[in-house]
């Protein structure tokens, strides 16, 4: 197990308590150095097939490494969030909308994150639902158009063998195979929230 002391929910909690202009040079950088190689080589094990899984002695281990991957696509959704269309009100809830307030980074900044922690960035050029996120459709005439990435707007990102975050594109397809305000809107949900109501609950 890893016992450097990093922890990416103070990650987490550092970007959301940061106000001001570079998020990524005052919370992300220091972060990073703290972290360190031995971070990122403790980080990469989640990808390989050696049995860190297995065995009553690997428990606490696992679940810290497990906790450690939960926090930091938590920090990889917040920081998207600037690259992502404005999100339409909710149907449903009698609560009004508040949008949460989180640091803007540049694309280079997101990629110099999480590739300084070992991951790799991809696009993968036909689309692909378990590689892609659909950002935005265009939508065809001929209603039997497949899908087709017009757009990569942000990269996923792999961890070796494992994904770690898919890749939003923009997709121009016929109705029978992505609908423009279904496939670019519907909701996503058990997943992190980008808003939330008033109470912050």
């Amino acid at each position: 197990m890893y016992e450097g002391g990093t922890d990416a929910r103070a990650l987490f909690q550092a970007l959301h308590d940061h106000d001001g202009p570079d998020a990524y040079g005052k919370v992300a950088v220091p972060w990073l150095e703290h972290a360190g190689a031995d971070y990122r080589a403790w980080l990469a094990r989640a990808a390989l097939h050696d049995g860190w899984w297995a065995g009553e002695a690997a428990i606490h281990g696992r679940r810290f490494l497990i906790r450690e991957l939960y926090a930091l696509s938590r920090v990889s959704d917040v920081l998207l969030l600037g690259f992502q269309p404005a999100a339409d009100t909710p149907s449903g809830p009698s609560w009004p909308v508040r949008r949460l307030q989180w640091p803007g980074v540049s694309l280079f900044e997101y990629l110099a994150l999480f590739t300084g922690l070992g991951m790799t960035p991809f696009d993968h050029g036909g689309f692909d639902p378990f590689f892609h996120e659909i950002v935005d459709v265009e939508q065809a005439d001929d209603p039997a158009a497949p899908i087709q990435v017009t757009q990569v707007v942000w990269p996923g990102l792999m961890l070796g063998d494992l994904l770690f975050s898919r890749a939003g594109v923009r997709v121009r397809a016929g109705r029978k195979h992505a609908q423009r305000g279904v496939a670019d809107r519907f909701p996503l949900y058990w997943t992190f929230p980008a808003q939330l109501p008033p109470d912050g609950r």
